[in-house]
């Protein structure tokens, strides 16, 4: 016993000592970003002439019922049409009118005799096109469809049996010349016979009387219905009149700002609405392929952490290997991984080294024309990032050095075009970018996000961070030497049936995860400690496998924490606030509990970062999030939700103590900014804050219904003028 009392007392003395050596840095510095960091109004060129629209616009909406694309249940507008046209409102604040028309011709005409000012879902070359006038980006893509009965045992795309089988099409089908030409060049003569509607060629598909019918994608299948081919992939768009060009630039204006923040919106709405008909079965030929398909040889970059690289055993690993794992397993195509390391995609692809090479965007293959080449579609959208010392401060016309690995021409083109005045630094990986930059050879790194991530974990990069202001779209795809194999539309169409919650999770497993951190580490981040305390290193090297055990669970902790934190202001982000909110809501302990939640949305914050620029920008968030935590409660759960919106749940709090906290609110977020650069020193710009207020239970038992209620309480307050509040559903006293 008293043996164990003085190795305790000489433990208890080693701990001491190793305490005081290892003071000065305890916490692990680790950073992860598994989503994009960015001043969230950053690069929205798409969005200034939408941000300047009157949120109190009435548009007048020609619609027609279309299963799928428009549906009306109990009064109620549905489909991918309501979905679209809500996501536009975002941008342009517009509510709309719904005008009923008995079909897409009486939508036009309309539009076209001012009965309404927009309508969707139009093709073109297919109607008369007088007085109107075509968004200039699209909202979608349609295709035509062959369908048959599933009982039917046609295959996809097997040409030669469609010469035997009798094919119907509406009067008017305006694809029919040209379906016919396709026909023909793939080998059959279609026998067609027309009916006066869809429904009457439905009826005589299910009598019998017809094998198939063609259709569009823009009609939802019945459950006992298949698709046996595809053609004509052709873009719709909304349509306004000709001479409404103010309400047409706001529109095209909103659209483009969608296809920037929401890339695969249009890509979701077609899988929910249009099921089957957005699939791409393998045809007849591809299917043939698949039976004796040879295994492919795929060049990928085994170094490149954590995207695709070599475990401690040896076993290839990382998002992109999991996501051909995927593939793989949907499609019964079989492959083996190539390193090819650094080498030029043009060498490994026309030396024959490989098949396919993956990993790369299509931006980067400059030493290849571009029409010896096939391209998958992207398997995996991610974004590159800037990486320099922190508290270094980057601006557009300063001269730097900025590395580039790989000498990448998308990283290139960027920072010719953004950072005009910089020297481009070229390094063979991002190690040892981030060597230049940590012994200040260079002031930034350009490289892929999870890439920069996983490198940053390492103590040797603990005074580097991400540059919030720089993000660049990398979306990794495979790309093969023309030839006549299907393999790239085999590819395609297999990447098109993985869901995202699968493309997620291959990414969530690489990267919500600690660094395993080795010798050297260890030796740097505590070197000079372990020179002071060099009689206790035997000794403090019995304790690290506990310590290291210790540091592993606080990393690991520490991501956590931040994976539900908005980088900025330090405040939960909106995927957290939910989550909480929720959690909260389901508890049968709360159902009674008042509460309130809380949309604050900021008044001329856009005037900040175009005025001031985005340091002030960012300084006047981080403002408002302190505020918020002054006015709150430690019960309260406070979130930015991005950009200038920020939302909290006050707990316990009946309606009368709302009304005092929106008054208090929107009191101290009421302030004027003003920038330290000496050109804008005389520029002060106001800002407030639109409050919006749903009362729990009273307004709703659901998250999903208590934000929807306090976001048309803000829109309100944006109507009667802005730097207010108000309760939803509550006349103003």
């Amino acid at each position: 016993m008293k043996c164990i009392k003085i190795s305790c007392k000489i433990t208890f003395f080693l701990i001491y000592m190793l305490s005081v050596i290892l003071v000065t840095d305890v916490t692990i510095r680790a950073e992860f970003i598994p989503s994009i960091v960015e001043n969230d109004l950053d690069g929205c060129s798409f969005c200034e002439v939408a941000s300047k629209i009157k949120e109190d616009a009435k548009i007048r909406v020609a619609v027609y019922e279309l299963p799928g694309f428009l549906d009306k249940n109990e009064g109620e507008y549905l489909g991918y049409n309501i979905e679209y046209l809500s996501e536009i409102s975002k941008y342009t604040g517009w509510n709309y009118e719904y005008v009923e028309c008995k079909d897409i011709n009486q939508a036009l005409d309309f539009v076209r005799e001012g009965k309404a000012d927009i309508t969707g879902g139009i093709q073109t070359g297919g109607y008369n096109e007088e007085g109107l006038n075509f968004c200039e980006y699209t909202s979608g893509t349609m295709y035509d469809c062959m369908v048959t009965m599933f009982v039917n045992e046609f295959i996809y795309g097997d040409y030669a049996v469609f010469n035997d089988i009798t094919i119907g099409c509406t009067q008017g089908y305006i694809h029919q010349k040209e379906f016919v030409e396709y026909a023909n060049g793939a080998g059959y003569t279609p026998r067609l016979t027309y009916y006066n509607s869809l429904e009457d060629m439905r009826k005589a598909l299910y009598d019998g009387e017809l094998d198939a019918m063609l259709v569009n994608s823009m009609e939802r299948l019945p459950d006992n219905e298949r698709i046996i081919d595809k053609f004509f992939s052709k873009p719709f768009y909304y349509v306004t009149n000709e001479n409404n060009t103010e309400l047409e630039e706001k529109l095209k204006n909103a659209i483009a700002s969608i296809k920037v923040n929401k890339p695969d919106l249009e890509n979701t709405l077609s899988k929910k609405y249009f099921d089957d008909t957005g699939a791409f079965p393998y045809t007849k030929s591809e299917l043939e392929y698949l039976v004796k398909a040879p295994v492919i040889k795929v060049g990928i970059n085994k170094d490149r952490m954590p995207i695709s690289y070599k475990n401690a055993d040896g076993r290839d690993v990382g998002i992109s290997v999991d996501i051909f794992n995927l593939i793989s397993g949907y499609s019964g195509l079989e492959f083996e991984l190539v390193d090819i390391g650094d080498q030029l995609v043009s060498d490994v692809l026309k030396e024959g080294e490989v098949d396919l090479v993956a990993g790369i965007s299509d931006e980067n293959c400059p030493q290849i024309n571009a029409s010896e080449l096939d391209w998958s579609n992207a398997y995996l959208n991610s974004v590159a990032a800037m990486v320099g010392k922190k508290g270094f401060e980057f601006k557009r016309d300063g001269n730097y050095k900025i590395g580039i690995v790989d000498n990448n021409e998308l990283f290139v083109a960027y920072i010719k075009e953004n950072y005009p005045e910089c020297e481009i630094i070229g390094y063979k990986d991002v190690e040892e970018g981030l060597n230049g930059v940590v012994k200040g050879e260079i002031q930034g790194v350009i490289d892929n996000t999870y890439v920069i991530n996983a490198m940053l974990l390492r103590p040797y990069y603990s005074e580097l961070c991400v540059v919030p202001t720089v993000n660049i779209a990398e979306n990794l795809r495979f790309v093969s030497l023309r030839n006549n194999t299907p393999i790239i539309s085999i590819i395609d169409k297999t990447i098109a049936s993985i869901s995202e919650d699968e493309i997620n999770t291959c990414v969530l497993h690489y990267t919500v995860t600690t660094y395993d951190y080795t010798f050297k580490d260890f030796v740097y981040k505590y070197r000079v400690q372990i020179i002071i305390a060099f009689p206790l290193l035997i000794i403090l090297i019995c304790l690290v496998v506990y310590i290291k055990g210790l540091k592993k669970k606080a990393e690991y902790d520490l991501l956590k924490e931040r994976s539900q934190r908005d980088v900025l202001t330090k405040l939960y982000n909106k995927g957290a606030f939910r989550n909480l909110v929720e959690t909260f809501i389901n508890d049968e302990g709360n159902k009674d509990r008042k509460c309130a939640l809380i949309f604050i949305d900021i008044d001329n914050f856009k005037s900040v970062n175009d005025k001031l620029g985005h340091m002030v920008g960012d300084e006047t968030l981080v403002k408002i999030a302190n505020h918020l935590g002054e006015c709150t409660r430690d019960k309260d759960i406070v979130a930015r939700f991005g950009g200038d919106e920020f939302c909290l749940f006050a707990v316990d709090m009946p309606q009368s103590a709302v009304k005092s906290f929106a008054q208090r609110a929107t009191n101290v977020l009421s302030f004027g900014c003003t920038s330290k650069e000496e050109e804008k020193k005389d520029i002060v710009i106001n800002v407030s804050a639109s409050i919006g207020i749903a009362l729990y239970p009273e307004n709703g038992r659901t998250y999903d219904e208590l934000v929807e209620c306090a976001d048309k309480a803000v829109y309100e307050v944006k109507e009667s003028g802005k730097n207010g509040y108000k309760i939803y559903g509550k006349v103003d006293e």
